[in-house]
């Protein structure tokens, strides 16, 4: 198995950009849908749910295992289903991913808008400079937007916020 610290080289520039949220698959920008602010026990429900689709992300790049991504997530994501595809793809190439090199840690979830069947949020995520491991961990500001079906709140699109 080829050991080797995670390198634009080896994951190629689409998926080193995927993993550290400068661009995003997305066909088009995640604009407002006008939700209500959420009741408390929805909004707790939100905040899981997106903690644990950031939290799935780097050990999904270590293990290759995308599962948890999948299971917090719909196939509408393009995000989710691409972070998905490079843990598979390293899998594929035997890359050995350390995981304090692509791990997303949640700072915080805010502004969690929601009906019975939609929801909206903010989520601030702290992330590793894949490029450069020994570079300062950054923040990075996301819109998750989520539905609710038989098995609860699933993540249906995420877009790295500008600024």
């Amino acid at each position: 198995m080829y050991q080797a610290r995670v390198r634009p080289v080896l994951l190629g520039a689409a998926a080193v950009v995927l993993l550290v949220a400068g661009c995003t698959s997305e066909k088009q920008p995640i604009g407002p849908i006008g939700l209500p602010a959420a009741d408390q026990q929805t909004a707790d429900a939100v905040e899981q749910t997106v903690r644990t689709l950031f939290d799935a992300v780097g050990p999904a790049y270590v293990s290759y295992d995308d599962s948890k991504l999948r299971s917090v997530s719909t196939d509408q994501c393009s995000l989710c289903g691409l972070w998905g595809q490079t843990a598979k793809t390293l899998g594929e190439k035997k890359v050995v991913v350390a995981l304090a090199d692509v791990e997303m840690a949640v700072r915080g979830v805010s502004d969690v808008r929601a009906d019975g069947s939609r929801a909206e949020a903010q989520a601030v995520v702290n992330t590793a400079n894949i490029n450069d491991p020994q570079a300062a961990r950054t923040d990075a500001k996301y819109k998750v937007r989520l539905v609710h079906g038989d098995s609860g709140w699933r993540v249906d699109a995420v877009q790295p916020l500008v600024g």
